[in-house]
C-alpha cells in the first residue's frame, strides 16, 4: 500500500504491475478505495495550501516522568 501510494503521488497513476501487486494484498474494491483516499487527501492539502490555512500551533509537550 505504501509503494502504491508513493507511485500515485510521484506519477499521478498506478501501473498495471503495481495494481496487480496491490490486489495481491487486498480486494480490487479496497485498492480502488485506497486510490480514492489518496486523491482525497491530495485535494484537501492543495485546497488548504491555496487558501493559506495556517497549521495549528502545537502546545509544548511536558517531559515524561
Amino acid at each position: 500500500m505504501v509503494a502504491a501510494t508513493d507511485e500515485i503521488l510521484a506519477s499521478g497513476t498506478l501501473s498495471d504491475a503495481s495494481w496487480s501487486a496491490l490486489c495481491d494484498h487486498c480486494t480490487p474494491d479496497e485498492a480502488l478505495e485506497l486510490c480514492m483516499l489518496i486523491g482525497h487527501y491530495v485535494m484537501i492539502a492543495l485546497t488548504l495550501n491555496t487558501v493559506g490555512v495556517q497549521l495549528d500551533r502545537q502546545p509544548a509537550q511536558e517531559p515524561a516522568d
